[in-house]
């Protein structure tokens, strides 16, 4: 079951401050988290579908309910900060076409295991809650299920969105922050812009997410 960690692993930011859902939001954000996988199940996991519609599919049900520009500051921190205009638009496009790739990538080699909802958590975050999932596969005896533990955010309109997904106690958001800062120093440190250095990864991840999807 590797390959469904990393199916949850693009889904990341994380948030601070104390506040709790009342009943009514926290029911709704397990209904947009039930919702979230029944679209997946229909539009996604469907054999059927060719890989350009599973991208689209992908791109809709799943990017589109994230706030990069509040993902892309939150990984990048200081560096964030202190980019130009056009580093910021850059990273936060090629960051979004390479996790839509990749994830569209995961979800076709899919092969059935089962997910359920495990009811909710209170959450350390400003109207937000945890809604806790497990993947099983049955088919294998020796197989361990899967605990993912998704940060729902309601905002200010009224909007549930994904902010995070906490895997096994490792939350993504960080997990990326990490890599990618480190990234960015290595590059620094022989020189170069460490920004652009990312930026340039990220445009070699999905060509190779592309080529990935064609062998």
């Amino acid at each position: 079951m590797k390959y469904l960690v990393l199916i949850f692993s693009f889904l990341f930011f994380t948030m601070s401050a104390h506040a709790t859902m009342n009943d009514a939001d926290t029911k709704k954000a397990e209904a947009f988290i039930e919702g979230l996988y029944n679209d997946i199940n229909t539009n996604i996991l469907n054999k059927k579908i060719s890989r350009d519609k599973k991208y689209d599919f992908v791109h809709t049900l799943l990017v589109g309910k994230m706030d990069l520009i509040k993902i892309s500051s939150f990984i990048l921190g200081s560096y964030w900060k202190s980019a130009e205009e056009k580093q910021k638009n850059a990273f936060t496009s090629l960051f979004e076409e390479f996790q839509t790739q990749r994830f569209t990538n995961i979800l076709s080699d899919y092969n059935g295991q089962e997910i359920s909802l495990k009811g909710t958590e209170t959450a350390s975050g400003t109207n937000q809650i945890f809604v806790n999932m497990l993947v099983e596969n049955k088919k294998e005896k020796d197989s361990e299920p899967i605990l993912l533990k998704w940060r729902v955010n309601k905002s200010k309109s009224g909007e549930f969105k994904i902010v995070d997904v906490i895997i096994a106690g490792i939350s993504m958001s960080v997990t990326l922050q990490s890599d990618y800062r480190s990234l960015i120093q290595k590059a620094e440190q022989n020189g170069h812009n460490g920004l652009d250095h990312l930026i340039g990864q990220l445009q070699e991840k999905i060509e190779q997410e592309r080529k990935g999807a064609k062998s």
